[in-house]
C-alpha cells in the first residue's frame, strides 16, 4: 500500500543518515522500522529485502552476529 511504502522510505532514509554519521544502534531501529513497512508491502516487494539486508550488514558491524542469524 502507498502507507507502508511511505513509512519504508521514510525509515530508511533515516536509516542511511543516522548510519553515515556513526550512529549505528539508532540506524538499526530505524531499519527494524522499514523491514515492518517492508512486511506490509509483501514478501515479493524488493524494498523487504533491501531492508532487511541493511539491517544484517548493520548489526554485522555491531558484532551482533546472533541476531543477523534470525533476520
Amino acid at each position: 500500500t502507498w502507507l507502508a511504502g511511505n513509512r519504508w522510505e521514510q525509515a530508511s532514509t533515516t536509516a542511511v543518515q543516522l548510519i553515515e554519521q556513526g550512529r549505528f544502534s539508532e540506524g538499526e531501529t530505524a531499519l527494524e522500522k522499514a523491514v515492518e513497512a517492508g512486511r506490509q508491502l509483501g514478501t515479493q516487494d524488493q524494498r523487504l529485502d533491501k531492508a532487511l539486508n541493511e539491517l544484517a550488514e548493520v548489526r554485522l558491524a555491531q558484532g551482533k552476529l546472533e541476531d543477523v542469524v534470525y533476520l
